[in-house]
């Protein structure tokens, strides 16, 4: 039997509680601006603690970019991840389009994969909120109309920044009654990771 490995995501909750280290954009310096819209509220963001994580799973060596802030009280994690077969830039990601909100086994059309003889690599996007004891994930959506998008239309590996933007909605997991989500949406601008 096939798997299906979306970069890092079960492995994502760990290296998000994590604390600095040197792959985190510094604490003082100018560190680019971010725009989200939570819900029909503005939030300006200008500062972060963002990652990028090279690993290898199942013989790939693959790669996720998050970009980790503070919005309205809660932390907010926008990740992308892509492979090695995509000809990633070093210490970068691949400028693109990531769907977020996937069918693991009915991705959809800006969604890259590759199948090995035991495992199916795919690209993505995901986005993830905590406030108040509940987290909301862009994976768990009860509804299989929608997918979001999270868009990377610069990364300079360099200046390690990238700028892009998203929207998506989020729901919490485990899931409440009635069912609690969010709508997200943003840009950003120059972050450096």
């Amino acid at each position: 039997m096939r798997k299906l490995f979306f970069l890092f995501f079960a492995t994502s909750l760990f290296f998000f509680s994590c604390g600095n280290d040197d792959e985190t954009s510094p604490q003082n310096a100018d560190q680019g601006t971010m725009t989200v819209t939570k819900n029909g509220d503005t939030f300006e963001i200008t500062e972060f603690t963002n990652r990028i994580i090279i690993a290898e799973q199942g013989g790939r060596e693959g790669r996720q970019l998050s970009l980790n802030c503070e919005v309205d009280g809660g932390s907010l994690f926008v990740s992308v991840s892509n492979w090695d077969f995509q000809n990633p830039p070093v210490n970068g990601i691949v400028v693109k389009s990531y769907p977020t909100n996937e069918d693991a086994f009915d991705p959809g059309p800006d969604t890259d994969c590759i199948d090995d003889p035991n495992f199916t690599f795919c690209d993505g996007g995901e986005v993830t909120y905590s406030k108040d004891g509940t987290t909301f994930y862009s994976d768990f959506l009860d509804d299989d109309n929608y997918r979001g998008i999270i868009t990377i239309s610069d990364n300079d590996t360099d200046k390690r920044t990238v700028s892009g933007s998203f929207d998506v909605k989020i729901e919490a997991f485990p899931p409440t009654d009635p069912v609690s989500s969010i709508s997200l949406s943003g840009t950003f601008s120059d972050v450096k990771y």
